[in-house]
């Protein structure tokens, strides 16, 4: 079934779980482009499972989400441990690569070319926005997949009360 028509034929809780899931998570990373934050990969967990508390589904969101979580826990501390195995940054193979496929540093040329500390233009801000957005779409994209995945899985157990009730009754 199309999600068009599925979202057509949904309960109006459904709908508002959805929606209110949808604006927890834009008015949050709305508030984090504002205060120049972003979110790290334990900091959304911890929002997300805010919201899945007071959507009463924490179990579940727990189930889902902790070994991802669990796995980015694991690769924040190994990435930690890599100042104590070796303290020097090879840059120098990345940007002799850049200077033989383009002839310079591409990201030098276009900082020259549009950047201005001084004046900063809608493409500075849109920039910056994407760049945030880079730490919350990814996730939120998944919450949202698994809220949608609990309204599936209510309507499915709802379709399946209606089914024994009819051969119960019928």
């Amino acid at each position: 079934m199309p999600i068009t028509e599925r979202w057509s034929k949904s309960s109006p809780y459904d709908k508002a779980i959805v929606g209110l899931s949808a604006a927890y998570v834009a008015i949050t990373a709305a508030y984090l482009v504002w205060r120049g934050n972003f979110v790290s990969p334990d900091q959304f967990f911890l929002l997300v499972l805010v919201a899945s508390v007071l959507l009463g589904r924490a179990r579940t969101f727990l189930w889902d989400w902790l070994p991802l979580v669990v796995l980015l826990f694991g690769y924040d501390y190994v990435r930690s441990l890599v100042p104590l195995i070796n303290d020097h940054v090879y840059l120098k193979p990345m940007i002799d690569f850049d200077r033989f496929l383009f002839g310079g540093v591409p990201t030098i040329a276009l900082q020259s070319r549009f950047y201005n500390p001084e004046s900063p233009h809608w493409y500075d801000y849109a920039a910056v926005t994407l760049y945030f957005l880079h730490f919350i779409v990814p996730l939120s994209a998944a919450f949202d997949t698994d809220v949608a995945m609990l309204v599936e899985r209510l309507a499915a157990h709802e379709r399946k009360e209606h089914e024994l009730t009819a051969k119960l009754t019928g």
